[in-house]
């Protein structure tokens, strides 16, 4: 061969893998700024309900965190003063229930019983007063024998207006998954009459079986729109409310995501590894100016490790905005849009920390 077309093949070929690697590695834009505040949440080491979740209410004068506590009071805690403002007592709805889960949305709360298939309704007036309003039952709406209601953390259900949305599953083979993420059902309509319709399918990688967790996410933003999201793959799907249908994009093209080796499916070491260790879209939070964040928890080799989490600011297009690192220990669960941006505690809740993102 002639020793130039070996050379310009040789160099072509680097180029072409110089290329490729390029195009597979993650982009970065320039941190965002931050500042550290002293909010210490610590306290709630032992005593805060998973299953309720945490909810940041704004307003010019206070910061108040509303949580339940393993007594089964919703607390209203003003962070920056560091005092509890007042409880209201929910043991008479929780007692006896294994799963639950909740929403505080304006001056409503949400409380959905998973076990009996029931969502009450309480309307707030102020911090001490909440009365229940109306409760939807669900036990007869689905052959539950068949069907039931994921327990995934604060990620059960979501609601808009009349509009709710349940996250379920099927009782099959392996991932229990139906021909959707999502049960949408009408509460305008009375309860023997419930409209229900099954949205937002699943990636297509979910039907073979790839993923061991099916954890998904729905949030909207002040239009209404719909952002739909999964823990374990990239894919986002936004609907418009004045739309019909969904548009689909990856926000991230490279992941880390590991397939699940199903043989292993009774091992419950190696599942506990796998979970933990894997790749995951651990929150999504909608910001103060309809821009949609995500923060994604990096793939580990040993449950030892200490976690990395990045976040990625997304614009009502879907373009991506904010992506970087962060750069401190931080607590995904404990993250609220706050101001210009969002506030978010560290791991171990002794401090806060405020990104500015517009």
């Amino acid at each position: 061969m002639n020793p130039r077309i070996y050379i310009l093949a040789v160099v072509i070929i680097l180029l072409l893998l110089v290329a490729g690697e390029i195009c597979h590695q993650k982009y970065f834009t320039r941190p965002l700024h931050y500042t550290e505040l002293p909010y210490n949440l610590t306290f709630l080491k032992g005593r805060y309900d998973n299953q309720f979740g945490s909810y940041l209410i704004n307003s010019d004068s206070s910061c108040i965190l509303v949580f339940m506590d393993v007594e089964k009071k919703v607390n209203f805690y003003n962070v920056a003063s560091g005092h509890l403002e007042s409880s209201i007592d929910f043991g008479k709805y929780l007692k006896g229930l294994q799963f639950y889960s909740a929403r505080v949305i304006g001056n409503r709360l949400y409380l959905l019983d998973i076990d009996h298939k029931w969502l009450y309704l309480f309307q707030q007036s102020g911090q001490e007063n909440c009365c229940l309003d109306t409760i939807y039952h669900f036990d007869s709406m689905l052959d539950w024998k068949k069907y039931y209601l994921r327990c995934q953390a604060r990620n059960v259900f979501e609601v808009k207006g009349n509009q709710l949305f349940l996250a379920y599953g099927i009782y099959n083979a392996r991932s229990c998954l139906d021909t959707a993420a999502y049960l949408e059902i009408d509460l305008s309509k009375p309860n023997d009459h419930l409209l229900i319709n099954k949205v937002f399918s699943y990636p297509k990688e979910y039907y073979r079986s790839y993923h061991y967790k099916t954890d998904t996410w729905l949030r909207f933003d002040d239009s209404s729109d719909q952002y739909i999201g999964f823990a374990n793959n990239n894919t986002l799907y936004k609907a418009s409310s004045s739309e019909s249908g969904y548009s689909t994009i990856s926000f991230e093209k490279q992941s880390a995501f590991r397939a699940f080796n199903w043989s292993r499916v009774n091992n419950l070491a190696y599942i506990r590894w796998f979970v933990i260790t894997d790749e995951s879209n651990d929150n999504a939070v909608i910001l103060n100016n309809n821009t949609l964040l995500i923060i994604k928890r990096l793939r580990r080799n040993e449950i030892t490790e200490e976690c990395q989490y990045e976040y990625y600011i997304l614009d009502r297009n879907m373009n991506t905005i904010h992506h970087n690192s962060f750069q401190q220990a931080i607590h995904p669960w404990f993250c609220y849009a706050w101001k210009n941006g969002f506030l978010v505690f560290s791991e171990k809740l002794d401090k806060a920390f405020y990104y500015e993102t517009y």
